[in-house]
């Protein structure tokens, strides 16, 4: 299939929930890329288009999510995707290219421990019931 335009593809949520994805680091890149593309003002610019995936095979590491530039570079994992983002020429450089040194090291320290903790987090919160288990991986249909 031919894409035109950035493609960001997530692992899905499911239809309880109103999440974009039930991936922590998922949902980081959805808001990341959303806000770096709400900045585009250039109508010739295509729009990001949001995919739900649960198929890894084409991401270069196995993992989502999965960004492909306009470019043409496919980048995953969201750290990876951010530093494609700073340095891409299609971009001016991010959401964070006014950023001093320090704070940038801020937000590299924090995004490292959102990545270490916060899937834990979301993981316990989904699955910590039978309930809430049943429901996030066999979603009930209506």
């Amino acid at each position: 299939m031919t894409r035109l335009g950035p493609t960001l593809t997530i692992w899905p949520s499911g239809r309880k929930y109103n999440l974009p994805s039930l991936s922590a680091e998922c949902i980081a890149a959805y808001v990341y890329l959303k806000s770096v593309h709400s900045n585009d003002n250039d109508s010739s610019i295509p729009k990001l288009s949001i995919e739900s995936s649960i198929d890894c095979d084409s991401s270069p590491n196995g993992e989502l999510p999965l960004h492909t530039c306009f470019c043409g570079k496919v980048s995953s994992g969201f750290s990876n995707i951010v530093g494609h983002i700073q340095q891409c020429d299609k971009y001016t450089g991010g959401l964070d290219s006014w950023l001093t040194p320090d704070q940038t090291a801020d937000v590299f320290a924090y995004t490292s421990i959102f990545q270490i903790n916060l899937q834990a987090l979301v993981d316990l919160y989904f699955y910590i019931t039978p309930d809430n288990y049943i429901d996030t991986t066999r979603p009930r249909s209506e």
